[in-house]
């Protein structure tokens, strides 16, 4: 029998041609090796507590072009690599897998996903298919109880697992395997943003008042 999709998979087989983003930024250096552009997708179906985005987890939003998508990633300047983060990756993994594609015909970019299902979970066409494309995957759902200063991880049960050797010489050793902090960004009219793994529990709780953009 077929394995089922991980809730929020969206695809019919065919090329997608647009992404539902939550968030995107130009210049992280903490979600993934080096300077990268990191795409926050929107929608999520696991919700998991403590999540330091949960305005990501609503599936509704407006839709962006993979091609408007891709000339931005390009026009970044100075980024080793891309970062799928969200809200849950491989809900729209056939059009990130476009995406991919597109990007990497102009520019060799390296690709880091976040996701909350485990490698084991994620059999159907289109999450093999993004996962090609992946150079280091890390996996499972944030569990509160087991939250950790990890690098790139919020708790102790999520995994590094390079699925290239693009990015072997950056795991951590057990000496080193820890967090590399936040980004934050402030605006003008009171509104901000960040990006990161928090190194506490409740991250959202010391947070100003307000929505995150």
């Amino acid at each position: 029998m077929r394995p089922k999709n991980p809730p929020g998979s969206r695809s019919n087989g065919a090329e997608a041609a647009t992404l539902r983003l939550f968030r995107r930024e130009s210049a992280c250096r903490v979600l993934g090796p080096g300077l990268r552009a990191v795409l926050w997708v929107q929608g999520c179906s696991r919700a998991c507590p403590g999540c330091v985005v949960p305005e990501s987890w609503s599936p509704r939003g407006p839709d962006s072009s993979l091609e408007e998508v891709a000339d931005w990633i390009l026009e970044c300047p100075g980024v080793e690599g891309i970062t799928l983060t969200g809200g849950e990756p491989m809900g729209q993994a056939r059009a990130l897998a476009c995406l991919v594609d597109r990007v990497r015909s102009r520019r060799d970019l390296g690709v880091v996903c976040f996701t909350g299902y485990r490698l084991e979970e994620l059999r159907h066409e289109d999450h093999t298919a993004l996962l090609a494309r992946v150079d280091l995957l890390i996996d499972g759902p944030y569990v509160v109880e087991q939250h950790s200063d990890l690098l790139w991880r919020g708790s102790s049960n999520q995994r590094l697992l390079p699925l290239t050797p693009r990015y072997l010489a950056c795991m951590p050793g057990p000496e080193g395997d820890r967090g590399v902090g936040l980004e934050f960004r402030f605006e003008p009219d009171g509104g901000y943003a960040f990006a990161g793994v928090p190194p506490w529990p409740d991250l959202r709780r010391a947070l100003p008042e307000g929505r995150p953009r």
